[in-house]
């Protein structure tokens, strides 16, 4: 092909740009799941931003529960254990860290484990057997002061949902 880009080139450019548009995880051990919350439940401040009372929230969060890549905070390249991090639908950053990933240490041993333990902003538990979950959020209540104004949306709460594995 005189003057056009040839089939090999072609190839050579399309190869590396296909790869990097493929989700990180595929190129993981470890698997990643998609978790929908069913039912949340939880304490709101009421309108006079000065009482606490128990609400019912509706459950409309989703989680993607992947591997961390090497420059996502929480991924420790030292443990010798694949992080995870739970990242809710449209954010960037995981909401919660799983530092130990499908394991945990016994005497010094790192024994696997069919459990994910996540911490951060949210607390995340996700049984990969069973395929539920159970978050916290637990910022807002504590963060105020008594009798002091408290904003609206910073609700502790607690949801509970299902996962699919990918």
């Amino acid at each position: 092909m005189a003057g056009g880009v040839g089939e090999k080139n072609v190839k050579r450019l399309l190869i590396p740009l296909i790869i990097s548009a493929l989700p990180t995880a595929a190129f993981s051990e470890g698997a990643s799941y998609i978790c929908l919350t069913e039912l949340s439940t939880g304490f709101k401040i009421d309108a006079s931003g000065k009482r606490w009372e128990s609400v019912n929230f509706h459950a409309s969060s989703r989680f993607l529960v992947r591997p961390l890549r090497l420059d996502e905070y929480g991924y420790n390249s030292t443990s010798g254990v694949e992080a995870y991090g739970v990242f809710e639908f449209g954010t960037k950053y995981a909401a919660a860290q799983c530092r130990q990933g499908f394991s945990y240490y016994l005497d010094g041993e790192r024994q696997t484990s069919n459990w994910l333990y996540c911490d951060g902003f949210n607390s995340f538990k996700l049984n990969s057997d069973t395929l539920r979950f159970v978050t916290t959020y637990t910022v807002g209540f504590t963060n105020s002061h008594p009798g002091g104004e408290q904003k609206d949306g910073d609700t502790p709460s607690i949801s509970i949902g299902s996962c699919s594995k990918m």
